[in-house]
């Protein structure tokens, strides 16, 4: 099954590019573009989706529902702007978006079109703007990678929508052939760009912020290939633990084992202090041996001890886990279980956070499989889990 993606800004330069690349990719099935104006692309892939106003989030917000990328290409010159002008438009839209985006599929791919020279700290305004929207959206739950194009050469047509932009590119782009000759760290096309972000949700990349040098290592034919459906034993993926479109812990783990669906990894506690949970309590020097399913709404994890005793298993109610090419997601519906080694204790806990959660009834079928999960885990505790995890060593 191929992608489905968002494009916001698909009439604007580089929004053309990355239409245009999504519907060449054999890789991608279902692209929705978002806007207040139509952007009169005809094609079976492309559905559009027209909004007065942008910032109504909640007016389109279920567009967001299981989708596996969205590619974030709206963007304003910050000339005759205020700083808050320019904010409201560059940081507050972005996060906007990309949080309601975390709240319908955490986890999803999320590049967000930003600018060379972009700097928190930095002296420009526009800058500065942008350095704090790439770092608000690394903080959340999204397999989030920040593209910083310098010059940008439009490769099948594509214009800007600001004139001072169009009359640049008419200037420059005779000239992009040798640029890219002499200064291939500071230049980049439509094509590229569009061919790089399709192949970030379907690959990966090493770097979360990539710069105009990074974005042209991307190999062109990545956003063709299948994206691979399991991790290799031994490598090392991030795990990321979601809760009401929040990021709630993230660590890296060792896969174990993955057959495509259920994914083993193993990692050690991360916590600096102890955490007392009244049946056990976890510290540092305890190994997780950690199982997450695709079909299934819970994970099982095997807790042990610094010499290697185990402690028992911590359960977590959760959504199906969600892959990406260098993570897994899992978000957290708040009911746990936990039980000890030799069986003699079973506890049920925060049962009062998910009644207060109102899962109940904004999603009452979601709360429902919750429930149903928590009594399967405490049902599959008489054997010790073996009917899921296998049978566990002493």
């Amino acid at each position: 099954m191929g992608l489905s993606v968002i494009v916001f800004g698909a009439t604007g330069m580089v929004g053309q590019g990355v239409v245009r690349e999504c519907i060449a990719s054999p890789e991608v099935d279902y692209v929705v573009l978002i806007g207040r104006t139509r952007a009169g692309v005809d094609d079976a892939k492309v559905h559009e989706v027209v909004v007065p106003d942008l910032a109504e989030v909640d007016a389109y917000e279920p567009v967001f529902d299981g989708i596996d990328a969205c590619y974030f290409c709206v963007g304003v010159t910050s000339a005759g702007r205020t700083e808050d002008e320019y904010t409201r438009i560059t940081y507050d839209l972005t996060l906007a978006v990309a949080r309601a985006v975390a709240r319908r599929s955490p986890g999803a791919t999320f590049a967000y079109v930003s600018g060379a020279g972009t700097n928190a700290a930095g002296r420009s305004m526009w800058a500065r703007v942008k350095g704090r929207t790439e770092q608000a959206l690394l903080g959340l739950p999204l397999d989030a990678y920040m593209l910083r194009p310098g010059f940008i050469n439009p490769m099948h047509g594509e214009r800007s929508g600001t004139r001072l932009y169009r009359v640049a590119y008419a200037a420059v782009s005779p000239l992009y052939p040798i640029l890219r000759r002499v200064a291939p760290g500071a230049v980049t096309s439509t094509e590229q760009v569009g061919r790089a972000m399709v192949a970030l949700a379907l690959r990966g990349w090493r770097k979360r912020t990539l710069e105009t040098r990074d974005i042209n290592a991307i190999d062109p034919i990545a956003a063709t290939m299948p994206r691979s459906t399991r991790y290799a034993p031994g490598s090392t993926i991030a795990v990321r633990l979601v809760k009401s479109g929040q990021l709630k812990v993230g660590y890296d783990a060792t896969v174990r084992s993955d057959d495509g669906n259920h994914l083993v990894v193993e990692a050690p506690w991360v916590g600096e202090q102890p955490r007392d949970l009244g049946p056990v309590t976890f510290g540092p020097g305890d190994v997780f041996t950690e199982h997450y399913w695709q079909d299934r709404w819970y994970s099982v994890k095997e807790v042990r001890d610094p010499a290697g005793v185990r402690k028992g298993w911590y359960c977590d109610v959760c959504r199906p886990a969600v892959r990406r090419p260098t993570s897994v997601y899992a978000e957290d519906l708040e009911l746990d279980l936990w039980v000890s080694d030799d069986l003699s204790t079973r506890v049920r806990l925060d049962e009062d956070e998910f009644v207060a959660s109102g899962l109940a009834v904004r999603e009452p079928s979601a709360a429902a499989q919750a429930r149903a999960a928590l009594d399967a885990l405490e049902a599959l505790a008489a054997d010790r889990f073996a009917s899921v995890i296998g049978k566990p060593g002493s």
